[in-house]
């Protein structure tokens, strides 16, 4: 071969090398960065997300091999932690969606996990999933409600979590109902969302149904007061001299305590005046608490 020969080929074997470089990825990526990777990218990879035992990493040594209250002691030990590592983060996640894990358990994680100091922006996906997962029980998938509203400000996909939790406030024959109303209020307070007057017109239609939940038509009450709609009031009044169901009653008192003397009618304040007298004492409590309230006492 002649010497031209020999410089052409070792110039091309630089070249291949050298594109073969450039297709590496040569960082420092840890084991639980990659599986980060191909942890969370998408929905549906998500859906079908499986638990898989993963390395333990530092702060979680000997967790694997522990029972529940071992496990419960490593990760109670965390809990302070605002700024977890990346592959404590993964794990963690990991162990939220392992099933074999008792429902406390996997509640303190999932309370770990959203108290980071940098929220991350596809957590709601593991808690979407195991709502929607009827082999769970229903605490927990309750408790999962619990959380998606908490990190809903955080979503990367905020209007997909309103859905959810909208979708599971208009299941009235559910308790988990309440817990979804309760969630989407306290986050239209803060300026999280909107809910529009149709959230105002579902909330009128549930109470009419017989099979609503009781927690869930003391929520609904609770709820309507806090919103202040002018449309809610026909039903406040309604439950509010229900005289046989006292504990309806006094939420609905309660509830409008929270309007304004304006938005009130002379009738109105009549009849929280004799409900400070009626024959249980928490009504008569909610009455006068009501009425100060109004009245800027």
């Amino acid at each position: 071969m002649s010497k031209i020969t020999w410089i052409i080929t070792g110039c091309f074997c630089l070249i291949l090398a050298f594109i073969v470089f450039l297709g590496q990825d040569v960082s420092n990526v840890t084991e639980a960065q990659q599986i980060e990777k191909s942890f969370i990218p998408s929905k549906v990879q998500v859906q079908q997300l499986k638990f898989e035992q993963l390395p333990e990493p530092e702060g979680l040594i000997g967790y694997n091999k522990s029972e529940y209250k071992g496990r419960y002691a490593i990760v109670k030990a965390l809990q302070s932690e605002e700024q977890l590592s990346s592959d404590q983060l993964v794990f963690l996640k990991n162990e939220l969606v392992n099933e074999s894990n008792h429902e406390v358990l996997r509640n303190l994680i999932a309370n770990v996990l959203t108290n980071q100091a940098e929220q991350d922006p596809y957590l709601y996906l593991y808690f979407a999933k195991m709502i929607e997962n009827e082999s769970l029980s229903m605490t927990w998938r309750e408790y999962s409600l619990q959380f998606l509203g908490k990190i809903l400000p955080y979503s990367a996909d905020p209007e997909f979590v309103q859905a959810i939790l909208e979708d599971w406030a208009s299941r009235i024959d559910q308790e988990a109902a309440g817990t979804a109303q309760l969630q989407l209020a306290f986050q239209e307070e803060h300026g999280h969302l909107q809910l529009g007057e149709d959230y105002t017109e579902l909330q009128v239609e549930s109470l009419k149904q017989q099979d609503i939940d009781l927690k869930v038509k003391l929520s609904t009450l609770a709820i309507m007061g806090k919103r202040k709609d002018p449309e809610a009031l026909p039903s406040l009044r309604k439950y509010a001299q229900k005289l046989d169901a006292p504990h309806e009653q006094r939420v609905a008192i309660a509830a409008l305590g929270n309007y304004t003397k304006e938005q009130l009618t002379a009738a109105d304040i009549a009849m929280l005046e004799g409900a400070t007298k009626a024959d249980h004492e928490l009504v008569q409590i909610a009455a006068t608490t009501a009425l100060a309230r109004i009245r800027g006492e």
